[in-house]
């Protein structure tokens, strides 16, 4: 995703608040800032194109595809 969007920006736009994390430790206390906060929050998570996390859709896949566990 080589778009530049500013998320926090466009949350703050239409009236919420909004966070950028890019390590756990950022995204707790985004979490907990969020918890707090009166209205819609966005938190503007930044993960490595390369991780590998879950529930994840494969690229060019449809929801039917999506990954919710690993197979052993």
């Amino acid at each position: 995703m080589e778009r530049k969007t500013d998320y926090v920006a466009l949350s703050k736009a239409f009236g919420g608040n909004g966070y950028v994390a890019t390590t756990p430790e950022e995204f707790e206390e985004a979490f907990v800032k969020a918890l707090k906060a009166d209205g819609p929050v966005v938190i503007d998570t930044r993960i490595d194109k390369d991780e590998f996390v879950l529930p994840m859709l494969p690229p060019g896949g449809a929801i039917d595809d999506i990954i919710t566990n690993v197979k052993k």
